[in-house]
């Protein structure tokens, strides 16, 4: 792991394993001069909202999400999971983006009885062995859980790999590649291309 610092208290690092190198941003308290922790801590809480200077509880706002291509030289993947409570089933999905953005291969699959943490963890996973398989070294992994430290996405940003996740909750097969996407999965990617933004309401 090789750590670089910017302003403010942020920890960059570079992560290398098995062929595959991952880029993380992680926000990191350890930065902050010891017995200082509280303190920054209460200066975010206090902190005026960006929005509006006359912020009210549970206030929404509508925001543009759009998926983005990657950058030069790197794939990006995308992974999902979709879990069915009441069948007690689920799936993941993954897939990888070339740097322009266009398909490059996917897989999906079946899980049974698996909690929300797990099948996105078995979505990222088979989107890394996915793209190492494939020979990238240059990999940036976006997922729309909030439960990984990686580079989180908007849901409407991450379109395609919720649809490779439904196919697998919606199937019975453990794992699924797919060398060509569905006209309706080519779609999807076309307008990511294209940078299509999508409304999203989120709570400030």
């Amino acid at each position: 792991m090789r750590i670089g610092l910017s302003r403010g208290p942020w920890v960059f690092g570079s992560y290398g394993n098995g062929g595959i190198r991952l880029v993380l941003i992680v926000a990191s308290l350890d930065l902050l001069p010891r017995g200082r922790e509280g303190a920054f801590v209460d200066m975010i809480n206090k902190a005026s909202d960006p929005i509006t200077s006359h912020p009210t509880p549970n206030t929404k706002l509508v925001i543009s999400v759009a998926w983005e291509k990657p950058l030069n030289g790197w794939v990006k993947i995308n992974s999902d999971s979709s879990v069915k409570n009441d069948s007690h089933s689920g799936g993941f999905g993954a897939l990888v983006h070339d740097e322009n953005g266009c398909w490059v291969q996917g897989v999906y699959g079946h899980i049974f009885n698996p909690s929300i943490l797990k099948a996105e963890a078995w979505g990222t996973r088979e989107g890394l062995i996915l793209a190492k398989n494939l020979g990238f070294e240059q990999v940036i992994l976006e997922t729309d859980s909030k439960g990984f430290l990686i580079k989180h996405c908007w849901r409407e940003a991450n379109r395609s790999a919720d649809y490779l996740a439904n196919l697998g909750a919606g199937g019975h097969e453990a794992k699924v590649l797919m060398s060509h996407p569905t006209v309706e999965l080519s779609l999807i990617i076309q307008s990511d291309v294209m940078g299509i933004q999508l409304p999203r309401t989120v709570r400030v």
